[in-house]
């Protein structure tokens, strides 16, 4: 007699055909397979994502136009037929003993709304693969950065983590789990209403998160459990997606009052000096444009001299692109985006 599933696991897709297998073959190589049933959300491909799913086994919901990855997460645990609901992404890969680590976790914390594991690079093979590896930008949000939302708390957590970030270990209580990588109970997620359709990429975790950790509500981060990202390999879609962050913190300042939008101050400082220096034709200004992100980002230079690797010393310049772009997501999301988070069109 086959087992009764004890988990359903959801990945949310667009048109990610050339992908969505190998995700699925990862899930197939559960330890604990035989009670787990995979849900493959279509959010309006125009490929044969659909079929590429079915062909690998999982139940497949569709929606005829995309509608979005918060959208699509809530059509995929609405449709659960187990208590617990794990999410992963089509171009993710879970090592084997994932879901078993997540809920094992669950079972140590289980007064938690949700515990998130690692998420990491699959890859390391070009200068933007390695540099993703290393900086990891998928890591959870750690609790001190909600202690306090006022401006010189933020200003100075951003100074420190930048310079020298200090990397927290173990299993522990977070601020947001990601969304690649995360298990939740469904009574959890039918109480607080599921995820806001309106993050229609970017923020839809953490908004969620937020809205449980500011009630009061425990996230735990379980470091075993290991889903490998497989990011792009050129810096391209890693700038897309820091003006899609962007765009997704800009939703985020808009639906809760009293946080302030994330603002990166590096790129402005270094374009103002930059036209000081035109301007005033300053060398001083110049060369201090320059140095300025290898002087924030101190780490990488730190790390270039011990490691004896002189790629790391282009790590700050590409942080300061990524935040470039991100205040450029916040830009045009405010600028030239109607606000969707009005008083009558809020929710809790």
């Amino acid at each position: 007699m086959t087992p009764s599933p004890l988990v359903t696991v959801v990945v949310c897709s667009l048109d990610g055909a050339d992908v969505i297998g190998g995700t699925l073959d990862a899930l197939a190589a559960q330890t604990i397979a035989d009670r787990v049933e995979v849900v493959v959300v279509d959010d309006g491909s125009r490929d044969g994502t659909a079929d590429v799913a079915r062909a690998h086994g999982a139940r497949v919901l569709r929606h005829a136009a995309n509608a979005g990855l918060a959208a699509a997460r809530n059509t995929g645990w609405t449709a659960a037929r187990t208590d617990l609901v794990a999410f992963t992404d089509d171009d993710c890969r879970p090592e084997p003993d994932w879901l078993e680590q997540l809920l094992a976790a669950h079972e140590r914390h289980p007064g938690s709304s949700a515990v998130g594991g690692s998420l990491t690079g699959l890859a390391q093979d070009t200068f933007t693969l390695r540099y993703l590896h290393r900086s990891n930008p998928l890591a959870p949000l750690e609790s001190e950065l909600l202690a306090d939302d006022g401006f010189v708390h933020r200003l100075t957590q951003y100074v420190r983590r930048s310079a020298f970030p200090r990397t927290a270990s173990g299993e522990r209580e977070v601020a947001s789990v990601v969304g690649g990588n995360m298990l939740w109970p469904v009574a959890t997620l039918e109480a607080a209403g599921g995820f806001d359709a309106r993050f229609r990429f970017g923020g839809e975790e953490e908004d969620l998160c937020r809205r449980l950790v500011t009630a009061g509500e425990t996230l735990v981060f379980a470091p075993d459990a290991v889903v490998r990202h497989e990011f792009e390999p050129g810096l391209g879609d890693t700038l897309r997606r820091s003006r899609a962050y962007g765009r997704g913190n800009a939703r985020m300042f808009r639906k809760h009052r009293g946080l302030l939008p994330t603002i990166y101050p590096l790129p402005f400082a270094v374009v103002g000096l930059a036209a000081l220096a035109l301007v005033r034709r300053s060398p001083a200004a110049a060369t201090l444009a320059a140095v300025l992100p290898a002087g924030l980002f101190a780490h990488w230079v730190v790390e270039s001299a011990r490691d004896g690797d002189l790629e790391l010393l282009a790590y700050p310049y590409v942080q300061l692109a990524q935040e470039a772009l991100g205040n450029v997501g916040v830009a045009q999301e405010l600028l030239t985006t109607p606000n969707a988070f009005t008083t009558e069109g809020e929710v809790a």
